[in-house]
C-alpha cells in the first residue's frame, strides 16, 4: 500500500537509541511499531520495550528476559519496582522515552525522537538532537489532520512533538531564533498542536515581532 508511517516511524526511532537503551514505557504505537520489526526483521533486539512493568506479568517478563535490569532481590508490589528502575537500573542502562512528561521531574534531554533520561541538555546534545531530525526518513504526507485513522496520525505527531520540544530546549538557553524555527516546524506537521502555538506566540513576544 506504500504506507511507509509505522516502519520509518520505528527505524527513525531505533537510530536514536545506543545499544542496550531501554525504551520507558511506550505508547501502544511506538510498541506495536518496534515490536515488529524486532520480531519479524530482527532489529535491535538490543533495545528494551519496558512495557507493564507495573503488572506482576511485566515483572515476571523483566526477570526473565532482562535479568541485569533488576537488583537479586524479591520485589513486592508496583511503588518499589518504579523506584528501582530509576535507582538501579538507569544507572546499568541508558533509559529514554518517546514522549518526555514520562521522565518528569527527571532530566532529560532530546535525541531525535526520543528523550535521554536523567541527562541534562548542552549545546552536543542539541546537536546530535537536529542532525538526527535530518536523518529521519519521511515518506508520505507529514501532516496530521490530513490522516483520519489515529494510528497514523499519532505516529505523525510525534515528529511533531521532537521539533517542540527542541524548541523548548533552544528557548531555555535563550535562543528564540532556532526555538522559533522548531515550533514552526512543528506546526506544519500537526497545525493544531496547542503546545507549540502557545510555544511560538511566547517565543515572537520575545524578540518583539508579537504586538
Amino acid at each position: 500500500r506504500h504506507d511507509f508511517y509505522a516502519y520509518d516511524y520505528a527505524r527513525n526511532l531505533l537510530r536514536s537509541l545506543p545499544r542496550g537503551a531501554v525504551l520507558y514505557d511506550p505508547d501502544d504505537p511506538t510498541h506495536f511499531s518496534i515490536q515488529v520489526l524486532q520480531a519479524v526483521e530482527g532489529r535491535r533486539p538490543d533495545v528494551v520495550l519496558l512495557n507493564f512493568f507495573r503488572t506482576r506479568w511485566g515483572y515476571e517478563q523483566i526477570k526473565r528476559r532482562w535479568p541485569d535490569l533488576l537488583p537479586p532481590v524479591a520485589i513486592d508490589n508496583g511503588p518499589e519496582l518504579q523506584r528501582l528502575l530509576w535507582a538501579y537500573s538507569a544507572r546499568r542502562r541508558p533509559f529514554y522515552a518517546e514522549l518526555p512528561q514520562k521522565l518528569t521531574p527527571l532530566p532529560y534531554h532530546a535525541e531525535g525522537l526520543v528523550y535521554a533520561a536523567q541527562a541534562p541538555t548542552s549545546a552536543l546534545s542539541r546537536q546530535r538532537a537536529e542532525a538526527l531530525l535530518e536523518l529521519a526518513v519521511q515518506r508520505g504526507d507529514f501532516v496530521t489532520l490530513h490522516h483520519a485513522d489515529f494510528f497514523t496520525s499519532h505516529l505523525i505527531s510525534y515528529y511533531a512533538a521532537a521539533q517542540n520540544n527542541l524548541g523548548i530546549e533552544y528557548a531555555g538557553m535563550g535562543d528564540w531564533r532556532r526555538a522559533i524555527a522548531h515550533y514552526r516546524a512543528a506546526l506544519q506537521i500537526e497545525p493544531d498542536q496547542h503546545a507549540a502555538q502557545n510555544n511560538l506566540a511566547i517565543a515572537l513576544q520575545k524578540i518583539g515581532k508579537l504586538l
